[in-house]
């Protein structure tokens, strides 16, 4: 397995970046949401269009450029899949922009649904990852 560098270093709470989304999670947890996205990414990209699938998960965005994740519970009260806020705006997905192998750092920050891909967000809906509701308003871009 190949080693994989990850670093909120430009993201986090602390930073003196303005322009940038903070994560309102720990580093440790802002690495879980992206290991979700990485251990998973098994699509095959070939002039953007998601390709041969291996497993039962797929992370990578339908334009191929780059890894979407989120952190999710089973509410207790209606044993419903929620997402979990993972960013200080209250943004609930993880963006990980395509690297450079071998020359950057994966890293994530914290956005809206509006970077997540139709496709992706379906298949998120069919393995029951996210509520019917969910992708609804991901395709208005209203979370």
């Amino acid at each position: 397995m190949e080693k994989v560098v990850f670093t909120t270093l430009y993201h986090t709470q602390g930073s003196s970046r303005p322009n940038k989304s903070p994560w309102s999670i720990k580093d440790a947890e802002a690495w879980e949401v992206f290991k979700k996205a990485y251990i998973h990414e098994v699509v095959h990209c070939k002039d953007g269009i998601i390709g041969e699938l291996k497993l039962d998960y797929v992370w990578m965005n339908d334009d191929c450029e780059g890894l979407c994740s989120f952190d999710s519970y089973v509410d207790d009260k209606s044993g419903l899949l929620k997402l979990r806020p993972i960013g200080k705006e209250g943004e609930q997905f993880a963006y990980f922009p395509k690297i450079n192998k071998g020359t950057d750092k994966w890293h994530g920050y914290p956005e809206r649904g509006n970077k997540v891909g139709k496709r992706l967000a379906k298949y998120w809906v069919d393995k029951k990852f996210i509520s019917l509701r969910d992708y609804k308003l991901i395709r208005q871009h209203r979370i």
